[in-house]
């Protein structure tokens, strides 16, 4: 079986991008909050 290349559509690259893009800017949003709030407890190394 040969590997062929899956050509996504423009729009749901698009889409992909968008996602990629939300979810970056949500985690930054995550990471300003955490840093705003008062260190309590050491942080925990995931």
């Amino acid at each position: 079986m040969g590997m062929r290349r899956i050509e996504l559509p423009g729009n749901c690259k698009k889409l992909i991008k968008t996602e990629t893009e939300a979810a970056t800017r949500n985690m930054q949003n995550l990471l300003r909050v955490d840093a705003a709030l008062p260190q309590t407890k050491p942080v925990q190394d995931a």
